[in-house]
């Protein structure tokens, strides 16, 4: 079933993998600073927690920059396909 003008309208386009990755740097640099803040308050169960929001984050990001670097190869490719037809398009004229 095809979606209607409407729902793409509201639901928008996904963030790339690149806008993901930027976020999930400041959420990880956001979780480290309270996780020192929390070991140096010895406050054990927020550390705990903090050090298993710090490592997930590493995981997200580790993921997220293979995609971005799949997304950047990908643009690149469709770049260069579109700058060859370009320029074959100017040889034939010429």
């Amino acid at each position: 079933m095809a979606r209607s003008p409407e729902v793409d309208a509201a639901v928008g386009e996904a963030p790339t993998a690149q806008e993901q990755l930027d976020v999930k740097r400041i959420e990880l640099q956001q979780a480290t600073a309270a996780l020192e803040a929390a070991e140096l308050a010895y406050d054990i169960p927020r550390t705990i927690e903090l050090q298993n929001t710090v490592a997930v984050l590493r995981q997200f990001i580790a993921r997220l920059e293979a995609a971005a670097a799949v997304e950047a190869a990908t643009a690149a490719q469709q770049e260069a396909g579109s700058l060859r037809e370009k320029l074959r398009q100017g040889y034939a004229e010429a």
